[in-house]
């Protein structure tokens, strides 16, 4: 007693160490503990250890462990190792442990797992797992799990700590809504007639629809209160007075005004002294607008010259006067009526017969221009007259020809015989060559005769309408020319009093109705708006027709949060007609379901001395025992303190050793400390040193014995296995 060390070598004597005046061990050194205010050596004070057993003190403990070549409960009695398959864990394949000099399968000799488990032997120690299908702590016991995600249980229920229950137990609604399930979701709502906030509270509408409020009222589908009509802005024109009934507003102009209320009311226009014409097409078809009276300009002001008739065409815009010859002569180089046969007016000989030329304003015959020579006859083609020597003559037929040398018999039947013997403009008649228009004057005197292939034509002049053969006269006097021409319910639209509607198209919605001339667009029964673009009915059909922030729901505009449920610690926006949900702030995760509060996502938005961890601002020190710590810039900064060394981010600072007899730590698993292992007669803790769990699963070591046992868990947001896949 008293010496320490390996009694086959060399034992040395266990100095007292003392100090004064502590209170507790963190006064004293590791190698101390805080005796009756004293720090003295625990190993000296009641040798804790049994025989042969060495005494060394950890973190102010006194600490037993048999001698290398020993084994036994060092606290009691150690004794010398019997010889045997092993030694050491190492001594054994990685499936076995050494346990009492034998390589033993640790499952099967210590049974270390709880009900349920499997236990595999990995790197000597002992693995407790739950089988597939099972869940729940290894250690203790496995039970079989009803789901893991939602979609394992049915619509109503959702999965929670691995059991399908109802969400609504978890879920707390505001005063008078109820709790409903779609889909594992729980969401609250008002029930029908009630409105709000169903996470708060749900209170009575005061309307629903239009026909809940007053006469002169109106139901607003956002707040669900009836406003009244006619208050502050309306839809009427300046000056139009508003009048609320059936729950519409209908705008009227005052009694001296003209005008729908909607778009304008003015004042009727005096009518001014007109004149009884402004342009030629004010007056009837034989009339001109002369000196703004209507004036036949044949009268007034004949320009036609003696001989001519004078005609008034109806022409537009402007009248036109024309002077006609008779029908037999024309217009000569005289500037006098000169006798033609066959006349029709003209510009281009294009408008006349093929046998006619377009002559100072008149159809001619092209003989009659262009003179033959003597003993030639002219014939047309194609307004072309050419001049022919008569058979039996040559020569130079423009000049003149002369008898052939060739013997002609006479002709017997001097004349013509057939219409082909003749102009086109002639017709064969009693063997002579007469023009129809002249000997049978087919025409009424205001039409217009010509010949068409031996036949007289007839045809009543331009602006004039009848029968060319009796009567040709001008078209009747329009329908109408301003709007008082025609009756209230028509307007005078191109000279004929037609519907105005016809002229304009109302809004959806809306009718057209025909008032003073006017047509007028009034939105249809029990509907209201603007009825020249859009009215509509009480209601909705579409999300279209309601705010950005509301949706058609049931036929109304509505918030469309109260029928979506957030999840905890999220609130909902509407926007583009949609439910929208979004994090509070300071907190992140599934809008949908749930989010959780933080402190911080990066180290910048904590303090200087302390780091972001976890989403929370904590202290950046994790150093060493014995370690100071100076945490600056967001990290901890460690330093071993006086007198003690080793690595200060590890699991302690160790003072610094005096010279002592050198020794094994451990022999066994039971000669460390807690949650560590003997391994290679050192204590570690077998986590660190085998790894044997995967990503995102965390490794506890448990103090069993004579081995100690490792398990696998997914960490906290993870599942599945710890030592395959989490």
């Amino acid at each position: 007693e008293g010496f320490t060390g390996k009694g086959d070598e060399r034992c040395v004597k266990i100095e007292p160490i003392i100090h004064t005046g502590c209170r507790s061990n963190t006064e004293c050194a590791v190698s101390l503990a805080c005796e009756n205010a004293n720090c003295i050596s625990p190993c000296l004070k009641n040798n804790p250890c049994g025989n042969i057993a060495q005494c060394s003190v950890r973190n102010h403990r006194a600490t037993c462990t048999c001698p290398v070549g020993f084994t036994g409960d060092p606290n009691s009695s150690c004794s010398p190792i019997q010889k045997g398959e092993c030694n050491f864990d190492t001594d054994c394949p990685d499936n076995k442990a050494c346990i009492n000099n034998q390589c033993k399968n640790p499952c099967i000799v210590n049974k270390p797992c709880g009900s349920n488990a499997i236990c595999i032997t990995e790197i000597h120690r002992p693995v407790c797992k739950c089988p597939p299908g099972l869940a729940g702590d290894p250690h203790s016991t496995c039970y079989r799990y009803e789901c893991k995600t939602n979609e394992d249980c049915p619509f109503d229920k959702a999965c929670a700590s691995e059991k399908c229950i109802d969400p609504c137990q978890t879920t707390l609604c505001g005063s008078k809504a109820i709790c409903n399930v779609e889909y594992h979701q729980s969401s609250c709502k008002c029930p029908a007639g009630l409105q709000g906030n169903p996470y708060i509270n749900c209170k009575e509408l005061e309307c629903r629809k239009h026909q809940d409020c007053r006469d002169n009222e109106k139901c607003d589908m956002t707040t669900y209160k009836c406003t009244p009509l006619c208050t502050g802005s309306n839809k009427c024109a300046s000056k139009a007075t508003c009048e609320a009934t059936n729950h519409q507003e209908k705008c009227f102009c005052p009694s001296n005004y003209i005008g729908d209320g909607y778009s304008f009311c003015s004042l009727p226009i005096e009518p001014a002294i007109e004149p009884e014409c402004r342009v030629d097409q004010d007056c009837q078809s034989v009339f001109a607008c002369i000196r703004d009276k209507c004036t036949d300009p044949c009268f007034t002001n004949n320009p036609c010259l003696p001989l001519q008739e004078c005609k008034v065409l109806n022409s537009s815009p402007l009248k036109t006067v024309s002077c006609i010859c008779p029908s037999d002569m024309y217009i000569g180089s005289s500037g006098q009526c000169e006798r033609v046969e066959g006349t029709s007016e003209c510009i281009v000989n294009e408008d006349c017969t093929s046998t006619d030329v377009c002559y100072e304003g008149s159809c001619i015959n092209a003989c009659l221009i262009k003179k033959c020579g003597f003993n030639a006859q002219c014939s047309t083609i194609l307004h072309d007259a050419q001049c022919k020597c008569f058979e039996g003559y040559t020569g130079n037929p423009e000049s003149g020809c002369n008898i052939a040398m060739v013997h002609v018999e006479p002709s017997l039947e001097p004349g013509c015989s057939y219409n082909d013997d003749c102009p086109s403009y002639n017709q064969c008649r009693n063997r002579k060559c007469i023009d129809p228009c002249i000997e049978d004057k087919p025409c009424t005197i205001t039409a217009i005769c010509k010949v068409v292939h031996h036949e007289s034509v007839c045809t009543c002049p331009d602006g004039f309408v009848g029968s060319p053969t009796t009567n040709c006269r001008p078209p009747k006097k329009p329908e109408c020319t301003i709007d008082p021409d025609c009756n209230d319910a028509y307007a005078c639209i191109r000279q004929k009093c037609q519907n105005p509607c016809s002229t304009i198209t109302c809004g959806r919605n809306a009718i057209c109705q025909a008032r003073n001339h006017r047509a007028i667009c009034s939105c249809i029964k029990s509907f209201s708006g603007d009825p020249y673009t859009f009215c509509e009915e009480p209601g909705c059909k579409s999300d279209f027709e309601c705010r950005d922030n509301q949706a058609c729901i049931n036929r109304e505009c509505q918030n469309p949060c109260l029928f979506e449920k957030c999840g905890l610690n999220a609130e909902c926006n509407a926007n583009g007609h949609r439910a929208i949900c979004s994090c509070l702030q300071g907190h992140k995760g599934d809008p949908y379901s749930f989010c959780k509060p933080y402190e911080c996502l990066s180290d910048p938005e904590c303090p200087n001395h302390l780091k972001c961890k976890n989403e929370k601002c904590v202290d950046p020190c994790e150093c060493a025992r014995n370690a100071d710590c100076d945490a600056r810039n967001h990290r901890g900064i460690c330093t071993c303190i006086p007198d003690f060394t080793g690595d200060p981010y590890g699991i302690a600072c160790e003072p610094i050793p005096e010279p002592v007899i050198e020794e094994v730590e451990c022999n066994e698993d039971r000669d460390c400390p807690s949650q560590n292992a003997c391994i290679n007669e050192e204590c570690d803790n077998p986590c660190l040193m085998y790894k044997p769990c995967v990503q995102n699963a965390e490794c506890k070591v448990y103090d069993t014995l004579p081995l100690r046992t490792m398990t696998c868990t997914c960490i906290e947001g993870f599942t599945g296995k710890g030592d395959e896949r989490c």
